[in-house]
């Protein structure tokens, strides 16, 4: 008998902790409704108010605040530099002192000034060769419009002979007699 009142003592005891792990009650940190199963893992994964630390500078901060902290001001974030044309990627507070420092950024500025003076010679150079086919073919349209003019006139010579188809012969005659 006692071994029923045991086993009735442990059922009893599962059926609590079954109704137990469904219910809800609040975050101790945020507040928010969670199983009481899901507390554990609400609290170390997903708590908004959770103390972690940052995986860059270490920085203790609620996991609500992570990302306004990554996208500004984490000291040991990378980011490129803003300089157009400049590929160096450093740290945020060894980026300050990158982008004081000037002269990586006037020499990129007289690369730029000397690919621009050399693409602007090469444009120049295009338009004059395109000045150039311009013209060339302002002079072959008017010899066509002159060898076409001169074509209408041979024709037009010519034409009345096909109406005569006798003095054509007389001329094809001529040609075999000579």
């Amino acid at each position: 008998m006692e071994i029923k009142f045991v086993s009735k003592e442990i059922d009893n005891s599962f059926r609590c902790k079954k109704s137990y792990n469904n219910t809800e009650a609040p975050c101790d940190l945020c507040k928010a409704p969670v199983l009481n199963s899901d507390k554990k893992s609400h609290e170390e994964n997903y708590c908004p108010k959770k103390k972690i630390s940052c995986q860059y500078c270490n920085k203790s901060l609620k996991r609500e605040k992570k990302e306004k902290h990554l996208a500004s001001k984490c000291p040991k974030v990378k980011e490129k530099c803003i300089f157009n044309g400049c590929n160096v990627e450093k740290t945020r507070e060894e980026m300050k002192l990158h982008k004081e420092s000037f002269s990586e950024h006037i020499s990129l500025i007289n690369e730029m000034s000397n690919s621009l003076e050399e693409t602007k010679k090469k444009q120049e150079s295009h338009s004059e060769q395109i000045n150039s086919l311009y013209r060339k073919s302002d002079f072959l349209e008017k010899m066509l419009k002159n060898n076409q003019f001169e074509m209408e006139k041979f024709i037009n010579r010519f034409s009345p002979l096909e109406e005569k188809p006798v003095c054509n012969l007389t001329i094809l005659n001529s040609f075999n007699k000579s």
